[in-house]
């Protein structure tokens, strides 16, 4: 049995996860074992799309290589098929299966990377490829500890929106690596067979407590080759980019749910500073982005 700390929780595991925290809690908060999935979630659907179910408190999802079934936040069983790869069962269990737990938990995650400054956490928010782990790479260099490359659990408390990490891996695309000039990389750290993506473990400066966000950038690709710009986003608008930057967690909503989602993104954007910067599709604009950032963390 094998015994980590991810996402705020406390877990027990039949499965080894290097690219978690290993730590063994007073008590623990989710069971990851190997077994027999059911065949249907035994609730009605919030959300079925293809052969995925999802409602309140159960998901299940068939893959070529097992299906995942996650019940009440609190066990993810994998049930493995021939020919599977443990790489591709760890990758899209820390991805989907884990995001559906937390929604059954009822936390909110931002699909966003983070690092540690003096004044508190800085957030770094967008779509897939927009460049939310180079960036977080890049500042790594420049001196900061890095808090989480791909995920953040949201929540406020004692009137403070604080931030929860998730793992200890940033992961970068071959050409991130290329631009960063990244050493040390091996094929032993490809993310899965025949895609140019590599972990890069920060377990050293990983920290598991809860911190306050002191800023939050969203990082937007633009066609052409025009210089990064950055503003601040307000009201309506600065909702708008909290809610599209979720991670998952917003598939399935019960009312309940609903209503506190709406509430604390209410809160972030009240009491957050919120930056949009967009950037060039083509052109190699990273020194130009951290430098807003950097700027405007001072």
């Amino acid at each position: 049995m094998f015994f980590y700390w991810a996402y705020g929780m406390n877990i027990e595991s039949e499965m080894e996860f290097p690219e978690m925290l290993p730590y063994k809690g007073e008590s623990i908060d989710l069971r990851i074992r190997l077994g027999k999935a059911p065949a249907s979630i035994p609730d009605p659907p919030l959300k079925e799309v293809g052969s995925m179910q999802m409602s309140a408190n159960h998901y299940r999802l068939e893959l070529p290589i097992c299906t995942y079934y996650v019940k009440e936040g609190k066990e993810i069983t994998i049930d493995i098929k021939p020919n599977a790869d443990d790489k591709s069962l760890r990758l899209f269990l820390l991805c989907n299966a884990m995001a559906a737990a937390l929604h059954q938990r009822n936390q909110v995650a931002l699909h966003a990377g983070a690092i540690v400054t003096d004044k508190g956490l800085v957030l770094v928010s967008g779509h897939s490829g927009a460049g939310k782990s180079t960036t977080i790479s890049a500042l790594r260099q420049k001196g900061y500890a890095a808090f989480a490359d791909d995920v953040v659990i949201i929540s406020l408390q004692e009137e403070k929106i604080v931030g929860i990490a998730s793992y200890p891996i940033v992961k970068l695309w071959q050409d991130s690596i290329d631009k960063l000039q990244v050493d040390g990389i091996s094929e032993e750290q490809r993310i899965r067979e025949q895609i140019p993506k590599y972990v890069h473990s920060f377990h050293q400066e990983f920290s598991k407590e809860p911190t306050a966000i002191k800023e939050i950038f969203f990082l937007e690709k633009k066609p052409g080759g025009a210089a990064p710009t950055i503003e601040p986003l307000l009201g309506v608008r600065a909702f708008g980019y909290l809610k599209e930057g979720l991670y998952q967690t917003s598939t399935a909503n019960t009312p309940a749910y609903a209503h506190y989602l709406f509430e604390l993104l209410s809160a972030i954007a009240e009491k957050v500073p919120l930056k949009l910067i967009t950037r060039s599709e083509s052109a190699n604009s990273i020194e130009e982005v951290t430098t807003f950032i950097t700027k405007n963390i001072r």
